[in-house]
């Protein structure tokens, strides 16, 4: 499952909370339990971003070879590469690549 920000910062945004009125006590189980993911959703998030070295909407560019540079929209993690963020392009808005923490420095 891909992380997602509540703030905005990421260009996306939660899904929304139920709000529709169970007709049945089966409906209202299922609404509880689509809010109660929602909820397990975006606290998996928040961890996410604290644990790393950069954040969501955090400016970055790729240390040596090619040249890229944007800010962070993305966090994942693979059994090579425990921490690894995705990174929206600055002269290409919506193109995307992903890099190891180590691949990456902070931009001021």
């Amino acid at each position: 499952m891909l992380p997602f920000g509540d703030d905005g910062e990421c260009g996306c945004s939660p899904p929304p909370i139920p709000t529709a009125k169970a007709t049945s006590f089966p409906e209202e189980i299922a609404l509880l339990r689509q809010y109660a993911e929602i909820e397990r959703l975006k606290a998996e998030n928040e961890a996410l971003r604290k644990r790393g070295k950069f954040a969501i909407g955090d400016q970055v560019h790729k240390i040596g070879g090619a040249v890229w540079s944007g800010r962070i929209v993305g966090i994942y993690s693979t059994a090579l590469t425990p921490e690894g963020y995705c990174v929206e392009s600055d002269a290409h808005p919506g193109s995307v690549q992903i890099y190891p923490v180590a691949a990456l420095a902070a931009r001021l």
